[in-house]
């Protein structure tokens, strides 16, 4: 997540994204908390 590492602000990563800010919090929440392990992707019924 080079956004995340740059400092990159919700807002600006969002727009980039196509996403909602709400996503990028979340996604930014779990990067702090589990490195890029917390923010890979996963099969939609894979559970944390």
């Amino acid at each position: 997540m080079t956004g995340f590492e740059a400092g990159g602000k919700n807002r600006e990563i969002a727009a980039a994204l196509r996403v909602s800010e709400r996503s990028v919090e979340r996604w930014r929440r779990q990067w702090r908390e589990e490195g890029l392990a917390g923010v890979a992707s996963q099969e939609p019924w894979a559970t944390r």
